[in-house]
């Protein structure tokens, strides 16, 4: 799950024997917790990981409409080889068998059981159920596709909560899951120009139950406004994952992602050698350009003028340490490299983008392996054993739901 915005809602470690691996990987302990200090990659040449030159299954393109696709919000691959890709342009659920065949599709705009009127994302469940994640709530689809229930999270305390808005940050095998709320920016010191805002986080049942809260995280940087705080373009966030036994949360000002187990107890904090990149005049002309000729609708003195608005905005000095999180059922944890090439289509840092982006792998105890370079086109939205399945547009613009496989050399 993601950023917070839509523009304003923006073990220890195996000790290895080799030389080599001790001088790569560092374990040292703060107060319990155990730090995996990550100094270069452990994959030695002919080890890394990479996917398959083509993809081997490619969902959309077809203009009938079993086929065609359009904002893809989620996908995920069940126990028996189903893909469940999560269709926001239509609000449904569409089922494909392993070949790609369309199945049947559940959902759809309405009010009625197992309608949606929006949703975010999707959560393949313990069991191989499925949550199609919302503000304040969740609906839970069977394997088959039947709608089962729905979750409202709370009651919360009078109070507590910056807007009477929340959403899952991640889910546990157990059927718990955290939710946060959203900040606002309202809490900056007297006379800050820029600050960073936290979300307050609640473990809650199966039922949407809170069972108790769990804190505040920090969650993005505010800058000063005219007349409101908004929060910083391509500045620090919280990316966060979940595999279903952990959940992984960072804030990307430094390389640094802690590791919650379904008690909400810190397990340890995996750490990476990282060199802040610059955030250039040129990159933010680039994003700029590309953000115009992408959205805006303006013409003559008032398209420069809603250039020079952007182009003089407030940015950070330099690119955040990461962009998005994903963590695989075996406890592993991708961490994807800022990528300003997407930037202008989502005003963030994890977007589609246009060259082939670059993921950090963490294995199961925080050791980092090396990187895996994704395909253009193409986010990732669910990795497996031995699959990668997301999202990409053709060379056309058109939506597709892709899975590659990953081979991993022993």
């Amino acid at each position: 799950m993601t950023t917070i915005r839509t523009r304003h809602l923006r073990l220890a470690l195996v000790l290895c024997c080799a030389a080599s691996s001790v001088a790569a990987q560092a374990t040292r302990d703060s107060a319990g917790i155990p730090i995996i200090d990550n100094a270069k990659p452990a994959w030695s040449p002919g080890r890394e990981w990479r996917l398959s030159e083509k993809p081997t299954l490619d969902l959309g393109g077809d203009t009938a409409a079993d086929h065609e696709l359009g904002h893809i919000a989620g996908a995920t691959r069940l126990s028996d080889g189903r893909v469940v890709v999560a269709d926001q342009s239509t609000l449904q659920l569409r089922f494909y068998n392993a070949s790609g065949r369309h199945l049947n599709s559940v959902g759809g705009k309405g009010q009625g059981p197992g309608e949606f009127r929006d949703f975010g994302t999707i959560t393949r469940l313990a069991g191989d159920s499925i949550a199609v994640e919302m503000p304040r709530m969740a609906m839970i689809f069977a394997p088959s596709g039947a709608f089962v229930r729905n979750v409202q999270f709370g009651p919360f305390p009078e109070g507590v909560l910056q807007i009477p808005i929340v959403m899952a940050l991640g889910r546990f095998d157990d059927g718990t899951a955290v939710v946060m709320d959203y900040p606002q920016g309202q809490r900056g010191p007297a006379g800050a120009r820029r600050w960073v805002d936290s979300s307050s986080l609640f473990l809650v049942d199966r039922a949407g139950a809170v069972l108790r809260p769990l804190g505040k995280a920090p969650v993005v940087v505010f800058v000063a406004g005219a007349r409101n705080p908004s929060p910083l373009d391509f500045g620090p966030e919280a990316p966060h994952a979940s595999s279903g036994r952990a959940i992984y949360l960072g804030f990307s000002d430094q390389y640094a992602i802690r590791v919650y187990n379904s008690d909400w107890t810190l397990e340890r904090i995996i750490r990476r050698a990282w060199t802040p990149r610059p955030l250039t005049g040129r990159d933010l002309d680039a994003y700029v350009d590309g953000w115009m000729q992408m959205w805006s609708k303006k013409t003559g003195p008032e398209r420069e003028a809603e250039r020079k608005e952007m182009r003089e905005a407030t940015y950070p000095e330099f690119l955040p340490a990461y962009s998005a999180i994903l963590a695989t059922p075996m406890g592993e944890i991708w961490v994807r490299e800022p990528d300003l090439t997407g930037a202008p289509g989502c005003w963030c840092l994890a977007g589609l983008p246009t060259v082939p982006s670059r993921w950090s792998v963490f294995d199961a105890g925080g050791r980092w392996l090396g990187d895996v370079a994704m395909p253009p086109r193409f986010v990732p939205l669910e990795i497996g054993t031995d699959y990668v399945l997301g999202r990409s547009r053709d060379a056309d613009g058109v939506p597709h739901a892709v899975m590659y496989r990953l081979d991993k050399p022993r």
